[in-house]
């Protein structure tokens, strides 16, 4: 799991969906990255993850399936998931 959440992370960020963040923000974002990517601390993926309710979804062209699979690991953690837009992805 720890990988796949890093990989999402990653994802998220190609996809320009934290690039509304200050720029504090996302070098705090890629600085846990990294270091995630080097430990198996549970911890450094509670911080990755609740990067994931920063982003903005809707203003950029994120595809409904990884926003679906963010859904999935927070469930998995007992986190709340991601309020999506239903009309949003139902015209995709």
């Amino acid at each position: 799991m720890q990988n796949r959440i890093i990989g999402i992370t990653g994802e998220l960020l190609s996809n320009g969906i934290f690039n509304h963040l200050p720029d504090e923000e996302l070098y705090e974002l890629h600085r846990l990255l990294l270091k995630a990517k080097q430990a198996t601390v549970l911890q450094l993926m509670d911080k990755l993850t609740s990067y994931w309710y920063k982003g903005a979804f809707f203003y950029t062209d994120v595809s409904p399936r990884l926003i679906q699979e963010c859904n999935e690991y927070l469930q998995r953690m007992g986190k709340p998931m991601i309020e999506t837009n239903h009309e949003v992805f139902d015209e995709v």
